[in-house]
């Protein structure tokens, strides 16, 4: 593994490409936060089989998992690009981490290895879009480490369209419920907002009505340019309204200011290099 290109964004964000062995190329980031605190955007693929339509890795397709040891590598590199400390990860990069669950999991006992990197467990986060065929191996994982449900849209039709791959909700629902009664976790729920696709009152109704009976708490995240003319940003009041509609249902809810745009460093814009 080495390091092809280093950029960092305007607000301290830092991105590697990276080529493997095999001369694949994957993105790999460093997020900052105000408190200074550091956390590692890793990648489990290289490129992605979900084909989320917002997200640019999606657009790549699959060429194959990572390894194990291309996933720790990552790390590595991060840390010595950056000469940072690194406290926290998510696998939140390219690729969907359950469709490569076993190499993820084997990451993960190697990341929290008091002989090896030393990162608490309540500092990983993994992300997924819904792939629930992988929660069997993931409750066998104990102590489990946090989990990120790439909800988007609670309207079953809507998110058919800009999640295809996807079980249906009430399956996925399913699953997300027994996970929370195994594993006693709060389930961080992702919404990236769209203008003039999801971010309506009765839009905030369904996800309310999606939520209920789960212990969540909910990450609003403004949609980041990727070059798809079917997408575009929203204006930053209308989240805020938004958010507000999910507050007053009593949902847990924040506004994720979106963090290296400048250099195709946010979510969903991996793959651009």
């Amino acid at each position: 593994m080495k390091i092809l290109n280093s950029l960092t964004s305007r607000d301290g964000t830092g991105k590697i490409s990276i080529q493997l062995q095999d001369n694949s190329v994957i993105e790999s980031v460093l997020l900052v936060d105000q408190t200074g605190r550091t956390t590692a955007c890793l990648s489990s693929q290289v490129g992605c089989a979900q084909g989320c339509t917002f997200c640019q890795t999606g657009n790549l397709g699959l060429k194959r998992n990572l390894i194990v040891q291309e996933i720790t590598g990552q790390f590595d590199l991060l840390k010595s690009a950056f000469n940072k400390d690194i406290t926290n990860i998510v696998y939140m990069g390219m690729g969907e981490p359950l469709h490569n669950i076993d190499n993820v999991l084997e990451s993960i006992k190697i990341f929290t290895n008091p002989k090896t990197y030393n990162i608490f467990l309540r500092r990983i986060t993994i992300s997924t879009s819904g792939v629930i065929s992988a929660f069997p191996k993931l409750l066998l994982s104990k102590p489990y480490p946090g989990l990120a449900f790439s909800l988007i849209t609670a309207n079953r039709k809507l998110r058919e369209q800009i999640i295809p791959k996807t079980p249906s909700l009430d399956k996925i629902k399913e699953s997300l419920i027994k996970y929370q009664q195994v594993t006693n976790k709060r389930i961080i729920i992702e919404i990236i907002n769209f203008k003039g696709i999801n971010e309506t009152e009765d839009e905030a109704n369904e996800i309310f009505n999606f939520l209920n009976g789960l212990n969540t708490i909910i990450n609003l995240i403004p949609y980041n340019e990727t070059g798809n003319n079917n997408f575009e940003a929203p204006d930053l009041e209308k989240v805020k309204i938004f958010s507000k509609h999910l507050f007053n249902l009593g949902l847990k809810v924040t506004i994720r200011h979106s963090k290296g745009q400048d250099i195709a460093g946010a979510c969903g814009q991996l793959g651009k290099h």
